[in-house]
């Protein structure tokens, strides 16, 4: 009678030691797993460091385009208004005017946060740079500000080719002035200074004419949605101006 009842706990516990293996087998191996995987992209980060972030950045702003009609923010100077300068630094210079940077019909102000550290704005800056022609073409020139220093946008500048100047404004002087300073940090917090990314169109009487700000820091509008927002804030029909 002992011999049966032994053997029936044996039988009784065996599929519970079995399946307690099991387990403890399948999570050893899910374990290696994540370990092998984590190793493997730390591994590639070291050894290719670009190419890597770079992948990252595309992913994260796969989806950060949107239409025109979505910029429904309104911060900076009132449409309508004098276009009221600038405070900035370009090359080595002081920079107070858009004057010098302004196209023969008119003139989109990209405001960006940082071409170093925000894939948002570094990949919006790449994709005006491939539609720059397309705004030169209308007579519409582009100009960017960034709270970079100027180093590190060049930096970016040669990297990325970009012919579209980039001003920079370290100490959000022209961000305060036109408006835009991001008001909700604080002077404790690292962001504090950073400006609402968005496009301003200045025509050639320095009168703002359109603004294409998106509350989302992470949208931004496409350039091609851009660039037909300005030809009709710019009243430019034509290849060569207003007909």
């Amino acid at each position: 009678m002992k011999h049966s009842q032994s053997t029936l706990q044996c039988i009784d516990r065996t599929p519970k030691n079995l399946l307690g293996r099991l387990l403890h087998g399948q999570m050893k191996s899910t374990l290696l797993t994540v370990t092998l995987v984590l190793a493997t992209f730390l591994a590639l980060g070291y050894l290719f460091p670009k190419p890597l972030g770079e992948a990252v950045d595309a992913w994260t702003t796969r989806n950060m385009f949107v239409s025109a009609e979505a910029a429904d923010f309104t911060p900076g100077p009132v449409t309508g208004s004098h276009f009221p300068g600038l405070e900035a630094v370009h090359q080595g210079r002081r920079i107070t005017s858009i004057d010098e940077f302004a196209g023969n019909n008119g003139t989109v102000l990209v405001v960006l946060r940082s071409v170093d550290w925000c894939p948002y704005c570094k990949r919006q800056m790449t994709q005006l740079q491939e539609y720059e022609a397309y705004f030169r073409m209308y007579g519409i020139a582009l100009v960017a500000i960034t709270y970079d220093p100027p180093d590190v946008q060049q930096s970016f500048i040669e990297q990325h080719a970009i012919s579209i100047p980039v001003l920079s404004d370290e100490q959000s002087m022209s961000f305060r002035m036109l408006g835009i300073l991001n008001e909700g940090y604080q002077p404790s917090d690292s962001e504090y200074g950073l400006p609402h990314p968005g496009m301003i169109i200045i025509n050639r009487e320095n009168v703002v004419v359109g603004k294409l700000f998106v509350e989302t820091p992470t949208l931004r509008v496409d350039s091609a949605e851009a660039l037909v927002y300005a030809k009709r804030a710019l009243n430019l029909k034509g290849l060569f101006g207003p007909r």
